[in-house]
């Protein structure tokens, strides 16, 4: 246990980004009642020459913070060294991939791995990779493979606990830090980076600047040379290939917060063409933080299940 006597140390700087609107405004409550100082980053809207040069300055103006509260000058050699253990550890991602560890277990180990400090989740990953092994080694269980995808859930969301109960298989959750790691590796050779080749291979900053523009630019951007639909459907696809030869995947739940225009944008599209090009069914849902539509959440969910399984019996 731990000694109730050693203090964790206090939370002094956050870094605000409008990525998601909810983030933003919780942060500002944040600073106001427990003066938190944060740190601006702000996410472009389209992928332009401008765009990763915002993109650039945001990152060092974190790294010119950190450098101050640590005492420390930045070296690029150390953040090539990151980028380098970050590549790593996705392989070890990969291989997580591959083992049939469902829902809320999963996702636990992943967010255990991401609150780490950084030294500790190469260790972490190594370890889950063994007891995933261990756990399913001698499993005999046919279950239905299901993606989670859109807004993410964490530790002690009342939809979270709700999946848990109704013992709902999530073999996949499509989350930044969770499954979706595996399909994300931080370019280091030029021909890596797809949207803004003219970037500097030989700064680390640069590269990580056209990575976060390609990898977490949200669906919402404007004038993209990404069609961030058409990338996000390739992505739940890529699933299929970390599953057992012969298998498939049977069912996605599209899980939006009520307002997020992140992960809101395309709902319907999306949609339409996982179930009519792909053949895949989806359930779309759209939710607060309230309890008023859990019953009506439960039984969209219960019926989506039931058609799952009465489609796997007809195969």
């Amino acid at each position: 246990m731990k000694d109730k006597n050693i203090k964790d140390p206090a939370i002094t700087h956050l870094i605000h980004s409008n990525f998601c609107s909810g983030d933003f405004h919780s942060m500002e409550v944040l600073k106001l009642y427990f003066n938190i100082k944060l740190i601006p980053f702000r996410m472009p809207y389209k992928i332009t020459t401008a765009s990763f040069n915002l993109m650039q300055k945001g990152i060092r103006d974190i790294i010119s913070v950190f450098s101050t509260i640590s005492g420390k000058e930045y070296e690029p050699r150390l953040l090539w060294n990151a980028i380098d253990e970050y590549n790593t550890m996705q392989e070890l991602y990969r291989e997580i991939a591959t083992i049939p560890v469902t829902g809320m277990e999963r996702l636990m180990k992943f967010m255990e791995i991401e609150l780490a400090p950084w030294q500790e989740k190469k260790r972490l990953l190594e370890a889950t990779v063994e007891s995933f092994q261990e756990g399913t080694r001698d499993s005999r269980m046919s279950h239905p493979d299901i993606i989670l995808t859109g807004s993410p859930i964490f530790h002690g969301d009342r939809f979270m606990h709700l999946l848990e109960r109704l013992e709902i298989p999530i073999r996949f959750f499509d989350f930044h830090f969770a499954d979706g790691r595996t399909l994300t590796r931080i370019p280091v050779t030029r021909g890596e980076i797809h949207q803004l080749i003219e970037c500097d291979i030989s700064d680390p900053v640069q590269v990580l600047a056209a990575f976060y523009l390609e990898d977490l630019c949200p669906e919402r951007m404007v004038q993209s040379r990404k069609n961030h639909l058409e990338a996000r459907i390739e992505r739940l696809m890529q699933y299929q290939s970390f599953l057992s030869p012969g298998k498939r995947i049977h069912g996605v739940i599209s899980h939006v917060l009520k307002f997020c225009d992140v992960y809101g944008t395309h709902r319907s599209k999306l949609k339409e063409i996982m179930q009519e090009m792909h053949g895949i069914p989806v359930l779309d849902l759209e939710r607060d933080f309230s309890t008023g539509s859990t019953g009506q959440i439960r039984t969209r969910i219960e019926a989506f299940m039931e058609l799952i399984t009465n489609s796997r019996k007809e195969r």
